[in-house]
């Protein structure tokens, strides 16, 4: 215990070396998202159209004891009611039956009323069930509120996991701390945090695997089951959690290559293989046990098949060849900024601004270790995960179109999780006092504006 206790010290000193540095984490990592995700909250009172009512419906399916609903069955009466009672933005109110209604029939529901997000595993769904009780029943939120509410506390953990992983890689607070910030003010993060969406925890599973690859390559030792065990815990909270964990055991592959190619041939692989196997290794090892688990127990558990999805119809009108697939994948590259967010506070044009140059900045950062001959850590990341979102993506789109016969449509949210990657490989790449200034003067005017709009 005291040995645990010693190296829990030591790793907050590590976080926290100063009071100033505490209290910019507390900041940028609790205030300014707490603020932002609870006044979209409360802007926003409908439905997200993001598919949040099955989403919704899903945990409160959990929360009632209910265990995991299975692809072809409909939605709860209690989802129909509020779906009906509250609305879908975007929605016609004459395209839902009325609030006053007896009986609620789930076939005149747009998408049929079908529980389609079954698709997705169960662990945002059971994770969150304890959360939203807290906010439900001690705080005294509706059901929904509630439920959104524990968004904020996704995306709180995930910035002070990312705060914690620059650390250790060896950011001061200033940097690290912009880096949290213009994370927070993306309006693709703010909106998935203010939903009940398993987006929402996103941000915290692409952190956590920052951190853990982060400590295992400062301190080398036996990390094997931590990395083994965030990568199945990141691809179990959703499929696309695979992003990210191929992005960073593609950068464990890349170190442990380069410290073994000028051994012979033959050593060179076995050295490569007993450098890379413990680190990348198991984290994608972790990772695709997840992923491949629940493949077999949704197709187990399932009563329709993916192509009898009514709500997908509409996605099934057009051919859809492999330029189609590429041409969305692209959309990918911008994971924090490229998505659907409520145009009337996270969209206007003042904002659009801001969204625009961080959508630059964060692809350069990406891709800045194309154009240097000595390559770091961070160039290597930001590689890696743009490398990761290209090709993960197009096979993901390419999956979604054979299994679901659809058009993928994909779009920036699906690579959310890879999001803190980019971050940390746009601000470890920013030389000199000036240009961490000026990207704080950037992060502070793209907070005011988004906390402007939201309020007034």
């Amino acid at each position: 215990m005291t040995k645990i206790a010693s190296r829990s010290r030591k790793f907050a000193s590590i976080c926290f070396p100063t009071r100033k540095a505490l209290g910019l984490a507390f900041l940028v990592c609790v205030v300014v998202p707490t603020v932002l995700v609870a006044l979209q909250i409360n802007e926003h009172p409908k439905f997200s159209p993001s598919d949040e009512g099955a989403h919704w419906d899903y945990a409160t399916r959990i929360s009632n004891g209910e265990g995991v609903p299975r692809l072809g069955e409909l939605l709860q009466r209690q989802t129909l009611k509020e779906l009906a009672c509250r609305g879908t933005e975007g929605i016609p109110a004459k395209l839902v039956p009325k609030c006053s209604s007896q009986y609620f029939n789930a076939a005149k529901f747009p998408g049929g009323g079908q529980q389609y997000e079954a698709q997705h595993p169960p662990t945002y769904y059971a994770l969150t069930v304890p959360l939203r009780w807290v906010a439900i029943e001690i705080f005294g939120f509706d059901d929904l509120t509630g439920t959104r509410y524990t968004g904020i506390l996704w995306l709180v953990a995930g910035l002070l996991v990312l705060w914690a992983a620059g650390r250790v890689m060896g950011l001061t607070a200033p940097t690290i701390g912009v880096g949290v910030l213009l994370l927070t003010t993306a309006p693709v993060v703010i909106y998935h945090a203010s939903t009940v969406s398993n987006d929402a925890p996103a941000i915290f599973t692409g952190a956590l695997i920052a951190l853990v690859a982060a400590l295992a390559y400062r301190y080398p030792g036996q990390w094997t089951i931590a990395l083994a065990a965030v990568g199945f815990f990141s691809a179990s909270v959703k499929l696309t959690g695979l992003l990210p964990v191929f992005a960073v055991s593609a950068a464990f592959a890349i170190q442990a290559w380069g410290s073994s190619r000028s051994l012979k041939p033959r050593d060179t692989i076995k050295t490569f293989f007993r450098r890379w196997l413990p680190q990348g290794g198991a984290l994608l090892f972790g990772g695709l046990v997840a992923a491949l688990l629940w493949i077999i127990t949704s197709r187990q558990l399932a009563l329709i098949g993916p192509m009898e999805i009514i709500a997908f119809n509409a996605l099934r009108g057009n051919s859809v060849g492999p330029d189609v697939v590429l041409n969305e994948t692209t959309r990918l590259l911008s994971p924090i900024t490229d998505s659907y967010v409520s145009p009337d506070t996270l969209s206007q044009d003042l904002q659009a601004f801001f969204t625009q140059l961080l959508k630059a900045l964060v692809l350069a950062g990406g891709l800045s270790g194309l154009f240097v001959s000595a390559r770091k850590w961070n160039h290597w990341i930001g590689i890696t995960a743009l490398g990761s979102l290209v090709i993960g993506g197009a096979l993901f789109g390419a999956s979604l179109k054979l299994i679901y016969q659809i058009d993928p449509g994909l779009s920036g949210r699906y690579g959310l999780a890879v999001g803190p990657l980019l971050i940390l490989a746009l601000v470890a790449g920013a030389s000199g006092v000036w240009v961490i200034r000026a990207l704080w003067l950037f992060a502070l005017a793209s907070v005011i504006t988004t906390f402007c709009v939201l309020v007034f």
